[in-house]
């Protein structure tokens, strides 16, 4: 059986970096014409701008779309998405508690902050522990962080 990890980081190979190669793209071209006539005095500028519509677009997917993309394809199971925030917060004790989260939001935007925490303590831009920082960004996006135990 293969792990969260392996199959997220072989399914989309920008997701360490955050961002998603926009090289395989393809994007219309756009043609303009700008012409300005001042024969009586008046300047008039003409615009023409015309896209060749036998090409394609195709909408950039966020990285949330290609996590939610992967982890459908591989019917991934929550606790193996809590165990792989909670190793990637370095915080195995807590992963009764990524298991709710990942039960009440989406997996793709959960994953997507995790890696962008371990993103920035790999920059030294944290000063407390991942776990912390990635709670705070939670709390900033309006998720709900703490659930009462079941009675």
């Amino acid at each position: 059986m293969e792990k969260v990890a392996d199959i997220l980081g072989s399914s989309i190979p920008n997701l360490k970096r955050n961002t998603v190669d926009s090289n395989n793209k393809s994007l219309p071209t756009v043609n303009s014409t700008n012409t300005v006539n001042s024969s009586s005095g008046n300047s008039r500028l003409n615009n023409s701008n015309t896209v060749d519509s036998n090409e394609t677009v195709e909408q950039k997917k966020s990285l949330i779309e290609e996590i939610e993309e992967v982890i459908a394809r591989h019917n991934t199971t929550p606790e193996g998405i809590a165990q792989l925030l909670a190793e990637l917060l370095k915080d195995l004790d807590s992963i009764k508690y990524y298991a709710i989260l990942v039960k009440e939001y989406s997996a793709g935007e959960l994953l997507a902050i995790a890696h962008y925490v371990k993103d920035m303590d790999r920059e030294g831009k944290i000063k407390t522990n991942r776990a912390i920082y990635f709670q705070a960004i939670l709390k900033r996006k309006g998720f709900k962080t703490k659930f009462k135990k079941p009675a």
